[in-house]
């Protein structure tokens, strides 16, 4: 089926830019904290 198979793919997606965002925001406090 392949809307399952789109649905999986944007999931892996959306959670990959999830990811990378919280690395920012956590590199970005982490700069903010130690200046």
């Amino acid at each position: 089926m392949p809307s399952v198979e789109h649905s999986v793919i944007c999931c892996y997606a959306i959670a990959n830019i999830v990811e990378q965002w919280l690395t920012i925001c956590f590199s970005i406090g982490k700069l903010d904290a130690h200046p």
